[in-house]
């Protein structure tokens, strides 16, 4: 009866993937894509701030992720999860120049066309990460 215990342990131990294939995917998507709309919603006044708050989620969220990637790079501790109710909106808020604030969402259009120009560097960031390995 022992030897029959020890040679199932020794086939599932066998059987077992290996740890490659075992390691959790790592990806700042998000399952449904919701990129917390509904804050965005309650925090805009009108379109144009929806938009822009837009804007600025997606650098808060570039800053995040170049972040998060350093520090799978350095071998310090990091988190590249869905960032979907774990945004500081504050602080996105904060980045958002005051004099956009109150602004119409016909007054909000160049400089909404502007701060696109600018870019979010999601890409980059996303680019950076694919580079050091955290994310495929």
């Amino acid at each position: 009866m022992i030897g029959r215990a020890m040679l199932a342990a020794a086939m599932a131990v066998t059987l077992l993937p290996a740890p490659i294939a075992m390691a959790q995917e790592r990806s700042f998507a998000c399952a449904y894509g919701n990129s917390d709309m509904n804050i965005i919603n309650e925090r805009a006044s009108n379109f144009g701030m929806i938009q822009m708050l837009a804007v600025y989620r997606d650098r808060y969220d570039a800053a995040y992720a170049r972040k998060q990637c350093e520090a799978f790079a350095n071998g310090e501790p990091y988190a590249i999860t869905c960032l979907d109710g774990q945004r500081d909106w504050d602080a996105i808020e904060a980045s958002i120049p005051d004099d956009y604030y109150g602004m119409s969402t016909k007054n909000l259009t160049s400089f909404l066309m502007e701060e696109r120009k600018r870019g979010t560097g999601v890409e980059e960031a996303y680019d950076y990460c694919r580079e050091v390995g955290a994310v495929k």
